[in-house]
């Protein structure tokens, strides 16, 4: 059984689990005229080990289409939340990082609901955090298996489109 502290750490944002300080920092990012989306994308950022994700992973994590993640990076990278950083073994290879100086102007105007949700905390008992960590971390599960699948939805999409249209083109139902 964890001690009091580590379940408070924890459900204050320890480890990605129960992270609501990064929820109340996304919440300033919204005000500050960012959709869900991109807020999303950003979270997935920060809460990676690195705090640098590809669009791939991006794309993975979220269900979206690469070219949807794309569109999303070059959106936040124009607004200047996030930056490009090369891979130093493989140039090729391009990582996104958010630029932590975008985070101050919403972090500041949410920094009192962060102190009064950590107030409410410390006023849990060590079940209440329990089932509360618990919950967190099976929504997160349910939330990687949702994006599993819809990936998979649209990959057999993209290969029923493909047989269609080597079909139309006069070939074999075998796609590349």
């Amino acid at each position: 059984m964890r001690s009091r502290k580590s379940r408070l750490v924890l459900f204050l944002g320890g480890n990605g689990i129960c992270d609501r300080g990064l929820a109340l920092a996304l919440g300033g990012i919204r005000a500050v005229g960012l959709n869900a989306t991109d807020t999303k994308c950003i979270g997935l950022i920060l809460s990676h080990p690195d705090r640098t994700m590809t669009a791939g992973e991006l794309a993975e994590k979220t269900g979206l289409t690469t070219g949807a993640i794309t569109h999303i990076l070059d959106r936040l990278g124009r607004r200047r939340f996030i930056k490009s950083v090369r891979d130093i073994g493989d140039r090729r290879k391009v990582f996104v990082q958010v630029r932590p100086e975008s985070l101050e102007p919403p972090l500041r105007k949410y920094e009192e609901i962060g102190k009064a949700y950590t107030a409410l905390a410390e006023d849990l008992s060590e079940d209440e955090l329990a089932v509360i960590c618990d919950t967190e971390r099976a929504t997160a599960i349910s939330a990687q298996q949702l994006a599993h699948v819809v990936k998979g939805w649209r990959d057999r999409s993209a290969s029923k489109r493909q047989i269609q249209t080597n079909l139309a083109q006069g070939g074999t139902r075998q796609s590349r």
